[in-house]
């Protein structure tokens, strides 16, 4: 019983400390708590633990291609991840309800190069890759892990806590901080052209009272955990790359392919996971042609030409009718709602 008790004060000691423990730079003092916790988690830029809401969708759900991340970083930590932060983007992706998002652990850089060698007329025209053809999305977007830290320093000595007997153990301030940098490109998927690029990031920093925390469990059953600082910074620079994407595919008219023209009827690649209505017309648009750059030997794709319109007359699980309104329509036009 009265060893219980020891450790009974020795376990609101420890709670105490840490409701107390206000952070300095080399250390800690005791004082007053603020009416925000220190410990809490912070967004990268300084603002604070709550992350950005995302940007309303714009139209109906945009087909995209989400290709396996690249290892940039290439240390321990950044080879733990980098599978995950892929099914958490995805995951994410498909929660905004602004996707249909297809996912692919195809190498992007091996992809470009068979599209490369197709154009070339090296390879079988007829069989050489067409990402627009073979996806059906309207751009591809890669992430390339650019950073992972993780660091664990000890604070500032806050006391002696008895143990028992005639023991007593030192307790001192833990500052974790954890940062994960990823790039988000986006790429053209007819020619695999890189068409945008930008920074997304996740960091926390907390404070506690003798927490040993590390990197191990940062992926649990294949998924980050938000209960470790690295899995949160990870998860964080994931909702940061979301917002960005959003943000961009906002800016780009809804699309798909017509796949077969019957008459005065066309068939689309979408369906009902498109969120498009009956009735609504599409602009129809004759995908320019594919011409080779002169400084950089890259194949570029010309401005698309308006053809005409079609108006949506029946939605199917994988496909959608329609029928043709105005102007010609042939397979691999394109349609838009603008």
């Amino acid at each position: 019983m009265k060893k219980l008790s020891r450790m009974m004060v020795v376990g609101i000691t420890v709670l105490l400390l840490a409701v107390w423990i206000i952070p300095v730079k080399g250390g800690a003092q005791l004082g007053l708590p603020k009416k925000k916790s220190s410990g809490g988690a912070q967004a990268a830029g300084g603002g604070g633990g709550e992350m950005k809401p995302y940007p309303p969708c714009n139209g109906p759900k945009k087909r995209i291609a989400i290709y396996r991340f690249k290892d940039g970083a290439n240390n321990e930590m950044s080879q733990a991840i980098r599978d995950s932060m892929l099914e958490a983007l995805q995951y994410e992706l498909q929660q905004t309800g602004c996707f249909v998002v297809l996912v692919t652990n195809e190498d992007l850089e091996d992809s470009a190069a068979e599209i490369r060698h197709g154009q070339s007329g090296m390879g079988n025209q007829a069989r050489s890759p067409q990402a627009g053809q073979q996806l059906g999305a309207q751009a591809i977007f890669q992430g390339t892990i650019q950073e992972v830290a993780f660091t664990q320093s000890q604070g500032g000595h806050v006391g002696n806590i008895p143990l028992g007997g005639s023991g007593s153990g030192s307790v001192g301030v833990k500052v974790t901080q954890a940062k994960v940098v990823v790039i988000v490109k986006m790429f053209d998927p007819e020619t695999r052209i890189l068409m945008f690029s930008e920074k997304a990031q996740g960091a926390i920093n907390k404070t506690g009272v003798g927490v040993e925390t590390n990197i191990k469990g940062v992926v649990v059953g294949g998924k980050l955990s938000k209960e470790t600082p690295l899995g949160d910074a990870a998860l964080r620079a994931i909702h940061d790359a979301v917002f960005i994407i959003l943000t961009k595919m906002n800016s780009i008219p809804w699309q798909a392919t017509i796949l077969k023209v019957e008459g005065k009827k066309v068939i689309i690649r979408a369906g009902t996971d498109s969120g498009l209505q009956v009735g609504q017309t599409l602009n129809v648009y004759k995908p320019g042609d594919k011409v080779e750059d002169p400084d950089t030997g890259e194949m570029v794709m010309l401005p698309a030409t308006k053809l005409g319109q079609v108006r949506v007359t029946q939605i199917l699980d994988k496909f959608i009718y329609a029928e043709i309104v105005s102007g010609p329509a042939i397979v691999g036009n394109w349609v838009r709602l603008e």
